[in-house]
């Protein structure tokens, strides 16, 4: 596995061009980018310069974000409108050589009942695993399991590891798998252990981020600490993956506050200093 700077997770708004030299410095090993930063960027610069300057910089690919839809659940409209035309931005996904992208699936769902919801979950993997298996490119599917999340929502639906990975079993897509998430893994109370039976090849990519100290019940999905400074077993978590044989992107998402404020330089810096503490 390796260290992969995700600026849009840490807040920075810095122009593509710049983000390149920003991981470098940061000492990462790799970039995620979102599509539409990279298809305005090309358009601007000339096909093949986001390539170029990855090689340039010596950045591996690590997620590639708008491919599909932030939420499984989203509307109907927005899920056709991307899909419609999705096959032409996973080809220059496929040409910059990104393999990895993700869905968020809330623990509710406004409207629907949970076997509507997961009957529609099931068709929409269906669906964009076979979209995007032509251009080899992976989904990973990110849970939520904070109880605060799904508190008040009088649709409950599935917001731990078993029972995303029963969803994906049954959805057999080759090319969907899980976008595992610390913070999440930690709230939900699971293991070490229950990252390392999983094969490699149901892991897409991995965030980090660590857990305020306070009780699983209370945790909060958009407080969270940087990998270190919480109560969050993230040795354990990142020795499990690396037993699993995962070799994929760990990026960061702390959701820090004093990250708006400092330099994007800065930034980067602490967390790539963060992560090497996790990755060397």
């Amino acid at each position: 596995m390796f260290r992969s700077f995700s600026p849009g997770m840490l807040g920075i708004k810095e122009p593509l061009e710049k983000l390149f030299a920003l991981a470098k410095e940061g000492g990462f090993e790799g970039l995620d980018l979102s599509m539409k930063s990279v298809q305005d960027f090309e358009a601007a610069q000339g096909p093949g310069t986001v390539k170029r300057l990855m090689a340039e910089y010596g950045l591996k690919p690590g997620f590639l974000s708008g491919l599909l839809p932030v939420r499984l659940s989203a509307e109907q409209k927005e899920w056709d409108d991307l899909l419609a035309c999705l096959a032409p931005r996973a080809a220059l996904g496929k040409e910059l050589g990104f393999t990895r992208t993700f869905i968020v699936m809330l623990p509710f769902h406004e409207c629907l009942a949970f076997d509507a919801c997961y009957a529609l979950s099931l068709a929409r993997l269906r669906q964009a695993g076979a979209a995007l298996a032509p251009f080899g490119i992976r989904i990973g599917v990110e849970y939520v399991s904070q109880p605060t999340r799904r508190a008040g929502q009088k649709h409950e639906f599935l917001y731990d590891m078993a029972g995303t990975l029963r969803l994906l079993d049954e959805a057999g897509a080759p090319n969907v798998g899980l976008l595992l998430d610390s913070f999440h893994w930690h709230c939900a109370g699971e293991t070490p252990g229950a990252v390392a039976a999983l094969p490699a090849s149901r892991i897409v990519s991995a965030h980090l981020a660590d857990a305020p100290q306070r009780p699983l019940a209370e945790q909060v999905a958009f407080e969270r600490a940087l990998p270190g400074e919480g109560v969050a077993d993230l040795a354990g978590f990142c020795d499990a993956l690396k037993k699993t044989g995962f070799d994929g992107p760990v990026s960061c998402e702390p959701f820090w506050k004093p990250f708006e404020s400092m330099p994007a330089l800065d930034v980067s810096k602490r967390v790539g200093a963060v992560l090497r503490a996790y990755i060397p």
